[in-house]
């Protein structure tokens, strides 16, 4: 989520990604009812938190950055993931959700919760990580490229899913063995915006990609329609950001707006301002949504829960976003808070 180009550099096509992928995020989060949309909408959701990994890596991978500005940016985003969590845990014990359990229950609760918060943790460890992955971003040939993004790509997707079952115990073995942590697909996410960054991608490989993204948001739905309720094991491991399906969703996506705008440069040119101050508030967007969504959840269910499956998500989704971004809004204008909501 954090703005990483440095300075004032700014791309109107990763702006829009900003925006839609934080949309998306609200997706997998809204209410829905069971359907088939409802399926299909979540599977193409899952390409949101991949591509923002990706403008990470396009922005970082391919440049040398200083150790103390970057450890400065993991302080940001862990000083602002506590106030977040302190935010929600007044929130709860406002409402009565939560009773005050000793101060080291409340400290658990600042460093473990709220669930969504997960994705800060996420982001500063590759910031940590960042100087050695653009050392090799910005050094290696295309053949050890691609090799190293196989390689992530295989472990962090394949092994990884695979090691979510329990069909595959003799892998287990294998890879505790290897005392490796095999979750390495958002480092491939951030290492292949490096690479699109530097090589680019041939119109055939284009074209697999996005035949493959067709699939791949196609495939839970084949797996409803074929398996029923039976199908719920298996898209439990389609929805993962992890998943071979939403990592093609998130390299079509944004290959897809980078080679638009690359087309077409002059795209959006006179919305430009505007759409660089609603991305900078993804941010605050991501982090206040659900809080919005439990405030305007009691005064929607009823209206919204009576349209057609196909329209009762996007419809969600589409309030909870304005009324988010127009609450991010107003409160980067309170003097302390403009920090915490915008990039």
């Amino acid at each position: 989520m954090e703005r990483l180009s440095g300075g004032a550099r700014h791309d109107t096509d990763t702006d829009v990604m900003r925006l839609l992928a934080a949309f998306f995020v609200m997706v997998i989060h809204v209410p829905h009812p069971d359907s088939a949309f409802s399926v299909l909408y979540h599977s193409l959701a899952r390409f949101s938190i991949p591509v923002f990994c990706m403008i990470s890596g396009y922005y970082l991978a391919d440049r040398e950055t200083g150790v103390e500005k970057l450890l400065g940016r993991c302080l940001g985003l862990f000083l602002r993931m506590v106030a977040w969590s302190g935010i929600y845990y007044a929130y709860e014990l406002a409402v009565g959700a939560r009773s005050f359990e000793g101060l080291w229950a409340l400290g658990t609760y600042l460093l473990t919760m709220p669930v969504h918060l997960w994705y800060l943790y996420a982001a500063i460890a590759l910031y940590l990580f960042t100087p050695l992955l653009s050392a090799f971003a910005r050094t290696a040939t295309r053949q050890a490229y691609r090799y190293i993004l196989v390689l992530t790509f295989f472990f962090g997707s394949f092994v990884t899913l695979a090691l979510r079952t329990p069909y595959f115990p003799v892998l287990a073995a294998m890879v505790e063995k290897m005392k490796m942590d095999p979750t390495l697909a958002f480092v491939f996410c951030y290492l292949w915006a490096g690479y699109y960054k530097r090589f680019g991608l041939s119109q055939r490989a284009r074209r697999v990609l996005y035949a493959c993204a067709l699939v791949g948001a196609a495939a839970p739905v084949v797996t409803l329609f074929c398996l029923g309720e039976r199908s719920a094991e298996i898209n439990v491991l389609l929805y993962s950001f992890f998943s071979p399906n939403a990592l093609a969703l998130g390299m079509a996506v944004f290959a897809g707006i980078k080679e638009l705008w690359r087309s077409h440069p002059t795209l959006g040119e006179r919305a430009g301002a505007p759409l660089q101050k609603a991305a900078s508030c993804t941010l605050g967007v991501y982090l206040l949504h659900p809080l919005v969504l439990e405030l305007i959840a009691p005064f929607l269910r009823g209206p919204l829960g009576r349209l057609w499956p196909w329209l009762s998500i996007p419809a969600w989704v589409t309030v909870l976003y304005i009324l988010t971004l127009l609450a991010v809004l107003v409160l980067e204008k309170i003097p302390g808070f403009r920090k915490l909501v915008t990039l």
